[in-house]
């Protein structure tokens, strides 16, 4: 009996915990802002390294300099966290994560590729609704809420998110969002 409300105590902290942060998106929407693409993604990076040690994994970085991003700082930090998680989540021990920002034609393009077993094609639309998880992801916990965020964030920057098969393997996220005023005027 414990052990049930404790599991049960457990899941419903981490559904408040997911609700609150959907709740702050509201907050996040600062019209006009930009940040540093790689400053964010480092301090994604940074922020998983805990559950890359103990997954044994290594996360893979490429992010020029000088490619910003009209988005607040916190809400793309929010985003790269969201989406390296998931990849560590649901990768290879020991496996291989890689993460790269590029600029693209006014916008900024980010790819996290992982090497798990990937999604399936079929979930590949629906993964992004609230509560909604992959059909093959019963081992790993979860609420379903992060990859929703994920979503919710990107199309108020203006940007896409969209989901495929990832040259190592696994599942690869693909982020495109509107470059700030600097990096649009040096792809000109």
């Amino acid at each position: 009996f414990l052990e049930v409300a404790r599991r049960e105590a457990m899941r419903m902290g981490r559904l408040l915990e997911g609700m609150f942060e959907f709740s702050l998106l509201d907050l996040s929407a600062g019209a006009g802002a930009s940040c540093s693409a790689s400053e964010q993604l480092e301090a994604a990076c940074d922020a998983v390294a805990p559950l890359a040690a103990e997954r044994g994994a290594t996360v893979l970085r490429d992010a020029p300099g000088g490619l910003r991003v009209a988005m607040e700082p916190d809400a793309l930090l929010q985003t790269l966290v969201n989406i390296l998680q998931n990849a560590l989540k649901y990768g290879r021990d020991g496996g291989v994560v890689s993460v790269r920002a590029r600029a693209l034609d006014g916008d900024v393009a980010f790819s996290v590729d992982d090497d798990g077993p990937g999604i399936a094609e079929a979930d590949r639309e629906t993964v992004f609704g609230f509560r909604s998880r992959g059909s093959g992801t019963p081992e790993h916990p979860g609420t379903g809420i992060g990859l929703a965020i994920v979503k919710n964030i990107v199309e108020r920057a203006g940007g896409t998110v969209e989901c495929s098969a990832s040259h190592l393997g696994g599942a690869r996220f693909r982020i495109v969002v509107p470059a700030g005023a600097e990096s649009a005027a040096a792809a000109s």
